[in-house]
C-alpha cells in the first residue's frame, strides 16, 4: 500500500511573498503616448529643477547672490523656503522609489483576530463561566492560627 503514494502536482505561477507587477491599462498607456507624457520623466525633471533651486538658495544664504526687492533693497534669506524645497525633493524621491523597487500595497492591515472565549451560562440568573479564563488562586497571609 505504501508504494501507491503520489506527491501532489507542482503548481506553476509566482512564489508567495513576491509582489505581482501590474502594468497600466492599454487605454491609459496609449493616452499617455499620444500626449507624449512620461510621468516618471516629469518627476525626474522636476527633481533636477528643485536641485538647482536649492543650490541657488544656498548661494543666497552664503551671500554669493544678493536678491533685490522692487525698492532696490537686498532681500533677506528665508530658511523656510529653503527647507520647503528639501521637503519637495523628499516627496518626489519617495514617489520615484516606488517605481524603482516595484509597487507594493501601501496599506497594512493590522487586525487582532484572537478567537473569542467560549461563554457557558450555568444558571438562569445569568452567571457565566468562561473557558480558558482561569484566575490564579489567591493566597491570603496574616490571619492564620499558626504562630
Amino acid at each position: 500500500m505504501a508504494d501507491n503514494i503520489k506527491q501532489p502536482p507542482i503548481k506553476g505561477g509566482r512564489p508567495p511573498g513576491i509582489p505581482q507587477f501590474q502594468a497600466g491599462g492599454p487605454r491609459s498607456v496609449s493616452r499617455l503616448r499620444t500626449l507624449s507624457y512620461d510621468p516618471i520623466g516629469e518627476l525626474v525633471a522636476n527633481y533636477r529643477k528643485l536641485e538647482l533651486e536649492i543650490e541657488r538658495q544656498e548661494k543666497i544664504r552664503d551671500g554669493l547672490i544678493i536678491e533685490l526687492t522692487s525698492a532696490g533693497k537686498p532681500r533677506a534669506y528665508r530658511a523656510e523656503i529653503h527647507h520647503a524645497l528639501y521637503d519637495k525633493l523628499i516627496n518626489i524621491g519617495d514617489k520615484l522609489l516606488r517605481y524603482g523597487y516595484g509597487r507594493v500595497p501601501e496599506t497594512i492591515n493590522i487586525e487582532d483576530r484572537r478567537p473569542s472565549p467560549l461563554v457557558i451560562n450555568l444558571t438562569k440568573k445569568g452567571d457565566q463561566y468562561i473557558v480558558n479564563d482561569e484566575q490564579p488562586d489567591l493566597i491570603e497571609y496574616g490571619d492564620s492560627d499558626e504562630h
